[in-house]
């Protein structure tokens, strides 16, 4: 086998052999012969096995042409240059279709010049270009390039199974999953409109509410994957992952009922697993009129893995083929967590052999396959590492294809050790609502004794129809397992609710010492009859599959753990659409005390992260346990919507990852409760590391992983400087901007404006590019900075906004009746604010009631201000660093070049102080910018992608900063220091060279006024506590 440090080798005199003979003009004979060798010595394909100029008829010009290269259902066409070449490419285009005439054969064509690939396959109803890569310009490393090229050759044998290779060979990107989703679609669409499909449809979609916040089948869904093609995706992945473990197990499906016990679970079972397949959402592939392709399909898949030596697997192999299928989990708070990652936590909690495990919400199983190898190191082997996981080792999670892929690789990781065993072993991950016990505690009366599960009705006019479990049953998993196994196979074969069915409950009940109430035994023959009646009404599919699963929450939750460890979704509150999940989370985020019920404004940027941290805490740990879970690095910092959660939630340890890359695209950190009672600080550990990749085996990332220990203290809800935080306030919401920001149009005259293209090119959808044009009078034009104008004593430009308010006795009134311009004599400025208010109600979301104005003025946030006051301190609402700065208002129009505005409004991207004198102003405007302050606030602000960012009050929050006093010498030096630097950053805009990005200009404004800044912080360390 060649190692990867001989192929890079070979792969670079490849690379530049082609550009050699490209550069001498060498016919293309020479490049075939280079592309040849690179095969045989990069690939190890014998010469023999490539056909080279084989002849083909095409039909369609009735003449025959010769294919430059053919290997297997490879057909490469070569030219030394690609650029136009269009009768070129169509010639190979001819060639395909000859071939699939000829042979009925969908060849595959790839068109290249030896470094650049072009790929051609059938889509449908032609031959069209699907991927496209290049060789040797950087863009893919050589492991990168050995790996994309192989995707279409497979040409390799026993090679070591790795993540990233599965998903260059099988991922979305693949020539493999290409040709299986076009051909599932084919046989969805033939038995698409069957009830049995329905049924299976419904109820993956209304699980995946949970998963993506709303309905995705809902024609207002606005996700990147809709509804249909994420079925077939999770159908394409589900089934691969079976024929994974079985060519892992055991061997290569070599027939296709080998392949159809495999797909419906029966080839697992024969071999001790009895819940890895059949039953579930996935399993209308083996529908009666699409089995037999279906069964070829994955048979040709499953004879591509031989191309691994699937003995050797050390990882979870389809954690990132499973990412690749479902490209939006990122944007919707799943975040999958890498093998170092998951071990580093078991490893640093200690987890032991003797203590049992649950992951609550487990995606593709990560922390579980993990655990069993962390119990495997530390000696468990066999049978009895086996028997401990299963019983001991549990997982679930809402997401139905997650339970499939989890279960496969718990499976996986228990592979060596089931040979030989003869028992019959149940995967203990389940489908289900890890949130499912606090939804019952938050049921009406009448249904707090038994768990609902709903059956949808067949049409939409029907009332939905519930299975009823009792809740001694759900809580007591071997009974439950016994009852669910007794309906179904009586419903199968038409049986109705008997004496002789009444006494087998009683039997059942009996043996595991429960008592059966004549309620509970009413609704067992009620769950009879319906089983019974979806089955004749060729509806059932997947009901044994789910109610098998959807109870087990309420059964850990009675029996807890020793250790609770996971990565929860981080969907944030106000991404979950639908109102029914909505009320049970906000119900939720109030009993467990992570919100104030006064506090509405802040649901919206709560997440689920800290409710399921709290939930665990609650409902699923033992007394004494170990609870661990990866978090958002913003639920413990000054984050508003956290402060409860700090309050009230005990974590006794942190570990700090923000500075190891690549990891999340937010910072991120793992709480641990151990039992120790918190103290004011907690202990933590930061790590840092520039890691090769994310996913890494521990082994390899902790040697390029450093750690420095410390403690954390949180932020307390003590306001520190009451006397000016309370006079601090936020701008007002000048949204939809293009409604209201104009300039002046560059064709027009006098009064005539339009909107601002500065300001488009941030707006987002609906409103991004819908400009207005009009003409607006001056008592109606006002002036605003937007943060990113905002520099540290100063700011680089403001913009024209024309809203409709008037300007009287020096505060605003709001023109609410559209008739007020006319009798004011402003015709045309009725029809701009007409024409604003008709595109606001045009695009705004159908739940918004709010009008143009009050949007405008949202909680007052216009006629709050007092435009004409002198002095205001303006500091920037977020940003990696503060940035404050004074603001006189009389100077400050009259910069204003274009139109001369009433006066200026402060925007919500900003906050607002109105200080009693010009020193006061500059005293806390110094202090602001100041480095004291800036590293005291860092621990508390909430960070994302782009690192710290909500500044808000902060300031005031965490430092204790003196009230401004005339007579105190250093508060009039800052005062001082203050409108020196002022007058800096105004010689700094004068020449022209404030310009740039927001870190751009707020780099140079520093380094301008670096002499004045110093002196400052000299100062704020004195004035300043802590």
């Amino acid at each position: 086998m060649i190692t990867p440090e001989a192929f890079e080798k070979i792969y670079e005199e490849y690379t530049q052999n082609i550009a050699n003979a490209r550069k001498q003009d060498h016919p293309e004979a020479q490049i075939i012969h280079h592309f040849i060798s690179f095969l045989e010595r990069g690939f190890g394909i014998k010469a023999r096995e490539i056909g080279i100029e084989r002849s083909v008829r095409i039909a369609k010009i009735e003449r025959k042409g010769r294919i430059d290269l053919l290997f297997g259902d490879l057909i490469f066409e070569f030219k030394r240059e690609l650029k136009g070449k269009r009768i070129d490419r169509q010639q190979l285009i001819h060639y395909l279709e000859g071939l699939k005439d000829e042979e009925g054969r969908e060849y595959t064509g790839i068109f290249t010049d030896g470094l650049i690939f072009e790929v051609y396959a059938w889509q449908g109803e032609g031959f069209e270009k699907v991927d496209r890569f290049q060789l040797g310009n950087g863009s893919l490393s050589a492991e990168e390039v050995r790996w994309r090229l192989d995707a279409y050759l497979f040409s390799q044998t026993n090679i070591l199974p790795t993540a990233r290779d599965i998903e260059f060979r099988y991922g979305s990107q693949s020539p493999t999953f290409r040709k299986a989703r076009k051909k599932l679609e084919e046989l969805y669409q033939r038995v698409k409109d069957t009830p049995l499909l329905s049924t299976w449809r419904v109820q993956w979609e209304r699980l995946l509410i949970r998963v993506y916040g709303e309905d995705i089948s809902s024609e207002i869904y606005k996700g990147p994957i809709k509804a249909d093609e994420l079925f077939l995706r999770h159908t394409y992945l589900s089934q691969f992952a079976r024929i994974l473990a079985y060519a892992a197990l055991y061997d290569l499906p070599d027939t296709h009922a080998t392949i159809e016990g495999v797909l419906n679970g029966k080839a697992f079972k024969s071999s001790g697993a009895r819940n890895i397949g059949g039953g579930d959402f996935f399993s209308w592939v083996l529908m009666p009129d699409i089995k037999d392709d279906a069964l070829e399909l994955f048979f040709r898949i499953a004879q591509s893995l031989i191309v691994y030596d699937l003995s050797r697997i050390d990882q979870d192999l389809l954690k990132q083929l499973y990412q690749n299928l479902n490209e939006e989990q990122h944007e919707l708070g799943e975040y999958y967590t890498p093998d170092w990652l998951a071990e580093l936590v078991l490893r640093e909690i200690d987890y032991q052999p003797n203590q049992s495990l649950y992951d609550p919400a487990c995606g593709s199983g990560t922390f579980l396959f993990s655990a069993i190898k962390h119990l495997e190191a530390r000696g468990l082997h066999g049978q009895q590492l086996v028997e401990h996981a299963v019983k001991n080792i549990c997982g679930t999670d809402v997401h139905p294809l997650a339970v499939i892929i989890a279960r496969i690789n718990y499976l996986l990781a228990l592979s060596q050790h089931l040979q030989g065993m003869n028992t019959t072993i149940e995967i203990p991950v389940y489908m289900a609502n890890a949130l499912s016990p606090v939804i019952q505690a938050q049921s009406k009366d009448s249904e707090k004794n038994t768990l609902p599960i709903e059956v949808p009705p067949l049409h939409n006019s029907d009332q939905p129809e519930y299975f009823r479990i009792p809740n001694t049953v759900a809580q007591n998993p071997d009974l439950y397992t016994d009852m669910i196994r007794l309906i179904e196979g009586l419903a199968k074969t038409g049986q109705k609710a008997d004496d002789r069915f009444d006494e087998n409950v009683r039997e059942k009940y009996q043996a595991h010492k429960v008592t059966l109430t004549d309620t509970d035994l009413i609704h067992w023959r009620k769950n009879l009859e319906l089983l019974k009646t979806l089955i004749e009404d060729d509806r059932n599919g997947i009901w044994a599959f789910i109610l098998s699963n959807l109870a087990r929450p309420l059964t850990f939750a009675q029996r807890r753990f020793d250790v609770v460890v996971g990565n929860p979704p981080w969907l944030s509150y106000r991404y979950i659409k639908n109102k029914s999940y909505q009320n049970e989370v906000k119900k939720a985020y109030i009993d467990f005390e992570l919100i104030e019920t006064n506090d509405t404004k802040l649901f919206t940027q709560m997440d689920l992260s800290t409710l399921f941290y709290a939930l665990s805490q609650d409902y699923y740990l033992k007394k004494g346990g170990t609870l661990a879970f990866v978090l958002p690095l913003s639920v413990i910092t000054g984050a508003k919507q956290h402060r409860a959660f700090q309050a009230h939630r005990r974590i006794s340890r942190i570990l700090d990852f923000e500075e190891v890359e690549p990891l999340f695209n937010v910072p991120t950190c793992v709480l641990i409760d151990d039992g120790n009672t918190p103290t004011a600080t907690v202990p933590s550990a930061r790590f840092s590391a520039k890691l090769p990749a994310q996913e890494l085996p521990l082994s390899r990332a902790e040697a390029l992983l450093t750690r420095k220990d410390g403690k954390h203290r949180f932020m307390d809800d003590q306001i520190r400087s009451p006397h000016y935080h309370t006079a601090f306030y936020q701008g007002a919401t000048l949204v939809p901007r293009n409604f209201c920001f104009v300039v002046p149009q560059r064709e027009g005259y006098g009064i005539a404006v339009m909107t601002d293209p500065d300001v488009n090119r941030d707006t987002k959808a609906p409103y991004k590019d819908v400009f207005l044009r009009g003409e607006v009078h001056d008592p109606y034009l006002y002036a605003t900075l937007l943060s990113k104008y905002l520099v540290p004593f100063g700011y680089s430009k403001l913009h024209l906004v024309a809203l409709p308010f008037i300007l009287k006795d020096g505060r605003l009134i709001a023109i609410e009746d559209l008739t007020e311009f006319i009798y004011k004599g402003h015709n045309e400025s009725g029809e701009w604010f007409k024409q604003a208010a008709r595109k606001w109600d045009e695009l705004k979301k159908s739940t918004d009631k709010k009008t143009f104005i009050e949007r405008l003025n949202y909680h007052n946030g216009v006629i709050n201000q007092n435009p004409l006051h002198p002095y205001k301190v303006i500091q920037a609402t977020s940003g990696s660093n503060i940035a404050a700065f004074v603001l006189e208002s009389e100077s400050a129009i009259h910069q204003v070049k274009v139109r001369v505005p009433k006066a200026i409004i402060i925007d919500c991207t900003t906050y607002y102080y109105e200080a009693a004198s010009r020193e006061e102003a500059h005293y806390l405007c110094a202090i602001l910018n100041s480095t004291v302050i800036n590293k005291a606030i860092k621990p508390y602000q909430p960070k994302g992608q782009m690192g710290a960012r909500h500044i808000n009050r902060l300031p005031f929050e965490a430092c204790e900063i003196p009230e401004f006093d005339a007579d105190d010498r250093d508060h009039q030096a800052l005062a001082a220091l203050s409108q020196a630097a002022h007058q800096q950053i105004e010689l700094l805009k004068s020449s022209g060279k404030l310009e740039g990005r927001v870190s751009t200009i707020r780099r140079k404004a520093r380094q301008m006024v670096e002499k004045e800044l110093t002196e400052i912080d000299t100062i704020a360390r004195r004035v300043v506590s802590f």
